[in-house]
């Protein structure tokens, strides 16, 4: 009896060593690739964004780099602070009542009036994530000339031939958004973020600067002014991470608004005027 439990307790032990084992191996592998990225010097950061990610006419307004736009996205030591773009269409009084009726979650594409969303350089899709709200995944693309950086794109909904593993070149439609839904942009690189602004080209920035930003320095804070400038918030991650901010703080403090915006014009009679601006929240 001895001899049968000792085989019983082992037969059942090695399993569980075999596991152990892997999900140790499996952890320090993740580390390992993690740390061994490509080191970048975000003292001289490399413009390699050559397109842009977000059909941008159909786009009223952006968030600051570090506003506190949104919710808490920090890192690299920062904390409570934005430290990624949201692209905002221009929302009427009926757009943000039909947001209402709908819980508070714009609708999606409709195939008709949606704002095209395409890769900003070329490179692989090593990541495709679920939000935490019905408003599209997140898509993680690794640029091949700078694999140091990645480039963190939300509330996407992605094209069916896009998948973890899709290589795409700049300027490659990869999904829509919703005509009056937000889309943000982050990017990634030594365990902080940079702004999208900031590894733009040149030639790229200058369609902006058509639209009325004068310099990066408008629509990207900096680490000391935000600093000067601080406010807590909700840093439990199953949180909605909300900034504690004065109630009648305007966004008009962390949002850019561009210049010859035309606003579209759609057939249904269901769309509302697109004549009247309110504030896009989140």
């Amino acid at each position: 009896m001895r001899k049968s439990a000792e085989y019983g307790n082992s037969h059942i032990l090695l399993p569980l060593l075999v596991v152990v084992l892997a999900s140790v191996i499996f952890a320090g592998w993740k580390v390992y690739s993690h740390q061994h990225r490509p080191y970048v010097d975000l003292t001289n950061p490399t413009k390699f964004i050559t397109a842009d990610y977000i059909d941008s006419s159909k786009i009223f307004s952006i968030s600051k780099f570090r506003s506190l736009e949104g919710h808490d996205f920090s890192g690299g030591g920062e904390t409570c602070r934005s430290m990624k773009h949201y692209f905002i269409p221009q929302l009427t009084s009926a757009d943000s009542q039909l947001i209402f009726r709908n819980n508070g979650t714009p609708p999606g594409p409709d195939g008709k009036t949606d704002i095209d969303i395409f890769s900003p350089t070329t490179g692989k899709i090593v990541k495709i994530q679920s939000e935490r709200t019905p408003v599209g995944e997140q898509i993680y693309i690794v640029p091949d000339a700078t694999p140091g950086y990645t480039i963190r794109l939300f509330h996407i909904f992605k094209s069916s031939s896009i998948k973890k593993g899709s290589h795409v070149t700049a300027g490659q439609k990869i999904g829509v958004v919703g005509r009056i839904q937000t889309s943000d942009v982050a990017i990634e690189a030594n365990d902080t973020y940079v702004s999208y602004f900031t590894v733009m080209t040149d030639q790229l920035f200058a369609k902006y600067q058509a639209r009325g930003v004068a310099n990066k320095e408008q629509i990207v804070l900096s680490r000391e002014y935000r600093d000067a400038n601080a406010v807590t918030c909700d840093q439990d991650k199953n949180s909605n991470q909300a900034f504690h901010t004065p109630p009648n703080r305007s966004s008009d403090e962390d949002e850019v608004r561009l210049s010859g915006y035309i606003a579209p014009v759609y057939d249904s009679p269901d769309l509302g005027s697109q004549s009247n601006k309110t504030s896009q929240s989140n």
